[in-house]
C-alpha cells in the first residue's frame, strides 16, 4: 500500500481558511518559503558546480508555467516502514527532489503504512546524522538534474557507483493547514516540517527513469531542504 498526499499551491498560501462574503476584497498575503530543496550539483567529470533551487509555490522554469509542489509518501519496503518527502516539478512520477527515510526497526506484520507524530519525532530528532555508504535501508536522496528545456537526467543515491554522503536533521516543527474539499467542507491536515542538510554522490540515469541503467555519476554539496511529512 502507498499513501500519497499532494499539496496544491493554495494549500501553502495560508495555514487557515479565510471565509469571505461576496463583496469582500481579495486578501493578499506575502509568499512564505516553507518547503524547498536547494544546493549545488555537478557531474563528476566537471569541475564547476551549478546551483539548484526547487521552491514550492514558485514557477519551475520556462517554457513550463506550473509551479513546484510537494507531498509525502509512505509504504513498507523489505519489511520496514518508509516515509518520503517529495518536491514535485513537471513530473508526478519522478520528483524533482526526494528524501526517503526507513524505520529503525522492522514493521509488524499488521503494521499500517502511515506514520504518527511520535514515530517521526523518534526517527528524526534534530542533530541526527544518516550516513550514505551503500548499506541496505539507509536514507535515500533523488534529484532531477536540469538537462534542457524538456528533459532532466534523473540521479539518486541508490544507483551511485561509489555511494558517499550524509543527511543531517536540522530542525523539526509542527505544521498544520486547512484543505477545502470539493464539496466545500474543510479538514485540518497535520504534518512535521523537517529541515535537513545533505551532501551525496548520485548515480545518473537517462531522463525521468528511476529504474533505468546508471550512465554516470553526479555530486551534490551544500544541500538543504525543508520537507513536509504528514502524520495521522
Amino acid at each position: 500500500m502507498k499513501h500519497i498526499l499532494l499539496f496544491s499551491v493554495l494549500a501553502f498560501g495560508s495555514l487557515a481558511a479565510c471565509k469571505r462574503d461576496a463583496e469582500d476584497l481579495p486578501i493578499e498575503r506575502p509568499f512564505t518559503r516553507d518547503f524547498y530543496s536547494q544546493g549545488e550539483w555537478r557531474d563528476t567529470n566537471q569541475t564547476a558546480f551549478a546551483p539548484f533551487d526547487h521552491t514550492v509555490g514558485r514557477t519551475i522554469r520556462p517554457p513550463f508555467s506550473n509551479v513546484f509542489s510537494c507531498n509525502s509518501e509512505t509504504k513498507i519496503v523489505d519489511g520496514y516502514k518508509t516515509i518520503q518527502g517529495n518536491i514535485l516539478g513537471i513530473s508526478s512520477s519522478a520528483p524533482a527532489f526526494y528524501v526517503r527515510f526507513f524505520s529503525d526497526a522492522p514493521a509488524a506484520s499488521s503494521s499500517s503504512t502511515v506514520w504518527s507524530a511520535a514515530e517521526i519525532e523518534t526517527l528524526l530528532p534534530p542533530g541526527r546524522i544518516f550516513p550514505i555508504a551503500g548499506a541496505a535501508r539507509e536514507v535515500e536522496i533523488g534529484l532531477a538534474i536540469p538537462f534542457d528545456d524538456l528533459f532532466d537526467i534523473y540521479s539518486d543515491t541508490r544507483g551511485a557507483p561509489s555511494p558517499d554522503g550524509w543527511v543531517q536533521v536540522l530542525d523539526v516543527a509542527d505544521y498544520t493547514w486547512i484543505q477545502t474539499r470539493f464539496d466545500g467542507t474543510e479538514v485540518e491536515r497535520r504534518g512535521k516540517q523537517v529541515r535537513i542538510a545533505f551532501q551525496a554522490k548520485l548515480g545518473r540515469r537517462h531522463f525521468f527513469s528511476q529504474v533505468g541503467p546508471v550512465v554516470g555519476e553526479a555530486e551534490v554539496r551544500n544541500g538543504e531542504a525543508s520537507l513536509c511529512l504528514e502524520y495521522f
